[in-house]
């Protein structure tokens, strides 16, 4: 008796679920609008199951297409999680979107490309006007209280270019991110740029931010790059200028 009762409430949960995942995706995207204040999707076709949207705007930020896939499986782990992947000409990028049984929203596994432009448009009145490409990929991004707690993975900063206040090329430059109890924390180097830049990235749970570091010219930095330079401020005995800049997300 009791054999069949466990199947007959397997086989009640699994209808439930598929019921669910039948639900078109525009009803289940309006009941949990209130706890996504800062995204919006436009133009929703599909089902929870399998869908997409048009557009995908998170703040400041609109990007192309977005769609997705629930996994099933994950089910078993007491978490739903959807594999998601948007192709706009803005960003591109895949990774896993999930939500576990203690209410923990996260995303994994997240690589793709967009450029420095567009991922500082998320930031209110950034501190430089930059050009460049980005590349990057998140093993975990994890939220709480609507913003951001957990940032692990790495970004690459290709053909840097700093247009303003003054204008600067730079090359490439890598940020390391990894996260402990006192926030988010960010290595910054340069990987074979015109300039020697190192700095570091402090990002607080309330959305306030400081970047402190220094620029230093290299043997190869051409002479008018160093004299651009100057603009930044006094140099200290080794010729690294300090740079430093702060604000809030």
């Amino acid at each position: 008796m009791k054999k069949w009762l466990g199947y007959l409430l397997f086989g009640l949960c699994s209808y439930a679920i598929f019921l669910i995942g039948t639900l078109p995706a525009t009803h289940i995207y309006h009941l949990a609008k209130e706890q996504l204040p800062d995204i919006s999707l436009h133009t929703i076709e599909g089902t929870i199951w399998d869908g997409s949207a048009r557009q995908l705007q998170v703040g400041n930020l609109q990007t192309g297409p977005l769609f997705w896939t629930f996994k099933p499986l994950s089910l078993l782990l007491i978490r739903a999680e959807f594999q998601l992947s948007t192709t706009g000409k803005k960003l591109k990028a895949t990774g896993r979107a999930g939500i576990s049984l203690t209410g923990k929203r996260y995303l994994s596994d997240v690589k793709g490309e967009s450029s420095i432009e567009t991922i500082l448009s998320l930031i209110p009145t950034p501190p430089i006007t930059p050009e460049g490409g980005i590349t990057f990929d998140f093993e975990e991004i994890t939220f709480r209280n609507q913003r951001l707690s957990t940032l692990t993975g790495i970004v690459d900063w290709q053909r840097a270019r700093i247009k303003q206040p003054i204008d600067i090329q730079i090359g490439n430059l890598n940020m390391v991110f990894n996260t402990d109890d006192k926030g988010i924390h960010g290595k910054i180097s340069d990987k074979g740029a015109l300039l020697g830049v190192n700095g570091q990235l402090e990002l607080q749970p309330d959305g306030r931010y400081q970047i402190s570091g220094k620029v230093q010219p290299k043997p190869t930095t051409p002479e008018d790059l160093r004299n651009a330079l100057n603009i930044l401020g006094q140099a200290d005995p080794t010729g690294a200028i300090p740079l430093n800049f702060s604000g809030k997300i």
